[in-house]
């Protein structure tokens, strides 16, 4: 990324020198010598002459004070001494202002308070004062359309003219050959030569009217022409100046960026050496409000580089788009507020730590407005969310025994009835291949909340197996102990596969039960064999049932006994 920001610098500094090459040719040291002597020469001519001017202005004001103050003490009317004391007055001001004149132009210095003045201005007159540079370039950009229109309706304007004088003096005519009325003749012929020349006038208007509008279509390009010259205007201009500050903000943002890690270390040097958790917290404001000031500077930078170009306009347009985002975004302040508690790590949620989010538990890698989370035990597990996401969220310190998921890849499950091996999961599923060879797909969300049995992490089986009552007497002497003998010796020669992966094996009497004497058989298995789980379940249950039969162990079931009172063999209908 930094090798990008290097390119892109060194490109657009090629553009610039490329075309300030073009528009100024090289010249040697001594031509630019003799062009900056030249310029002071001229510099000093035209202060000279201003000077002079401004001296003769001064005695020939001074003269004219003179001239009224003699006149003042001849004068014996009231009016005509008002007169000249007001003409004293103003020649009086006219001379102070002069002064202060030459004085500015010995010493470049302004002595005159009365320019000083702060002028007070209304709020529209301020407005437009900021829009004018901007209106003055669209106004030059749509100047022939406003000029064929403005052309358009002038001749609109003297054609109606013109005719309307053509009728006015085609009645006349008309009425002075009737002749009716001998005593307006002479009016007549007055008003007659009067249209004349009023038809002759708005001729000659109309025709250089219609020259104009000529003038201005024949000069007029085609739209695409029109635009191009546009677009190549503002490359020249505008773009090349929005260029150079797009520039200087990615080179000012790119060099506070690389010297974040160097300014932190050096200011927070004793913090980082001594790895005190209760001072580290400052850590993470510091960066925001560092990252903060960097981008409000290169902005400033920008904007002064438009300034020291001299284009006001790319300056305005800008800054009220700046104030506008600033403004329109007034009334997300308060979220914004919360928002940046969690990005400076203040907040109720803070790095490093567990957070519970969308029914699943999260590392918090980063904070910011874009807040990193993830989980080591998830496909792609990789979130980017919005800090006020996290607004209502609650983070805690990791503990390193607490797992991240209840399964891992190929884990074998049991999740009520559907008993398989995890082959996929990630924050959106979790995809469980049963023993039938199907696979059965699970909303993650879901799946970690039906809390699923992870055999993988070890397991057991537990049988529960009766016998009649017959056998009460031999249950505990001889029918538990031979079972476990039996099952002991058993189960290592049918499932060889399993030794060494089982730590217990208990067969004992478990209670007298409603129609039988039960006995429980628990077998504590490695998580290795889980696969095995159902397997040796239904072996085991096999087992017992033939060593039922070989040792005429009555198997009970389950029925319903009803007790008859003594003499009744059979019941009444």
């Amino acid at each position: 990324m930094k090798f990008i920001y290097v390119l892109v610098s060194i490109l657009v500094f090629s553009f610039s020198s490329y075309a300030n090459k073009k528009e100024f040719p090289k010249k040697n040291i001594v031509t630019e010598e003799v062009e900056a002597e030249a310029e002071v020469d001229e510099y000093d001519q035209i202060k000279i002459s201003r000077l002079k001017r401004i001296h003769h202005k001064l005695v020939s004001i001074r003269s004219q004070i003179n001239t009224v103050k003699a006149e003042l003490k001849t004068s014996l009317d009231m009016m005509g001494k008002i007169r000249l004391e007001s003409k004293l007055i103003k020649l009086q001001k006219s001379y102070e202002k002069n002064k202060y004149l030459f004085i500015e132009a010995v010493t470049k210095i302004n002595l005159n308070n009365e320019t000083k003045k702060i002028v007070k201005t209304t709020f529209s007159q301020d407005v437009q004062q900021i829009l004018d540079p901007i209106l003055n370039t669209f106004k030059k950009v749509s100047e022939k359309p406003r000029k064929m229109q403005q052309h358009k309706e002038e001749l609109q304007a003297i054609t109606e003219s013109f005719e309307q004088a053509k009728l006015a003096q085609s009645r006349l005519e008309e009425f002075i050959k009737k002749g009716d009325h001998k005593s307006l003749k002479w009016k007549l012929r007055e008003s007659l030569k009067t249209t004349k020349s009023l038809v002759k006038k708005l001729q000659v208007e109309l025709e250089d009217t219609q020259f104009k509008l000529l003038q201005v279509e024949q000069n007029e390009q085609s739209l695409v022409t029109t635009f191009s010259s546009l677009i190549f205007e503002f490359i020249k201009t505008k773009g090349k100046n929005l260029t150079l500050s797009l520039a200087v903000f990615v080179i000012f943002f790119w060099l506070f960026k690389v010297g974040q890690a160097k300014f932190i270390n050096l200011t927070f040097y004793r913090v980082l050496r001594t790895n005190d958790d209760s001072y580290m917290w400052i850590m993470r404001p510091v960066r925001v409000i560092y990252k903060v000031l960097t981008t409000i500077f290169s902005f400033l930078m920008a904007i002064l580089t438009l300034y020291v170009l001299n284009d006001w306009v790319l300056v305005t347009v800008i800054l009220f788009i700046f104030v506008a985002l600033v403004w329109s975004s007034k009334q997300y302040l308060p979220l914004f507020f919360e928002q940046s508690k969690i990005v400076l790590n203040l907040g109720s949620v803070r790095e490093g730590e567990r957070v519970f989010f969308e029914g699943l538990p999260w590392k918090i890698d980063s904070l910011g407005y874009y807040c990193r989370l993830s989980n080591p035990e998830l496909n792609g597990a990789k979130l980017r969310i919005n800090a006020k996401e996290l607004l209502t969220s609650h983070s805690r310190r990791i503990n390193d025994l607490e797992p991240w998921f209840p399964t891992k890849v190929y884990d074998w499950v049991l999740i009520g009835e559907d008993y398989g091996q995890v082959i996929f999961q990630s924050p959106e599923q979790v995809l469980l291949k049963l023993i039938g060879g199907e696979t059965k797909y699970y909303n993650t969300k879901d799946f970690y909340a039906v809390n699923p049995h992870n055999l993988s992490n070890d397991f057991a089986i537990e049988i529960i197996f009766g016998v009649d009552y017959t056998h009460q007497e031999t249950i505990l002497t001889q029918v538990v102990p031979n079972f476990k003998k039996e099952i002991d010796k058993m189960i290592y020669q049918k499932h060889p596969e399993i030794q060494g992966f089982v730590s217990d094996i208990q067969v004992e009497f478990f209670q007298a039960g409603a129609s039988s004497l039960d006995i429980r058989f628990f077998m504590a298995c490695k998580g290795s064999i889980a696969n095995l789980k159902l397997f040796l379940e239904r072996s085991i249950q096999s087992e017992f049932v033939r060593f039922c039969n070989e040792n005429k162990y009555i198997i009970p079931f389950g029925q319903l006994t009803v007790h008859l009172p003594k003499g009744d063999s059979q019941l009444n209908g």
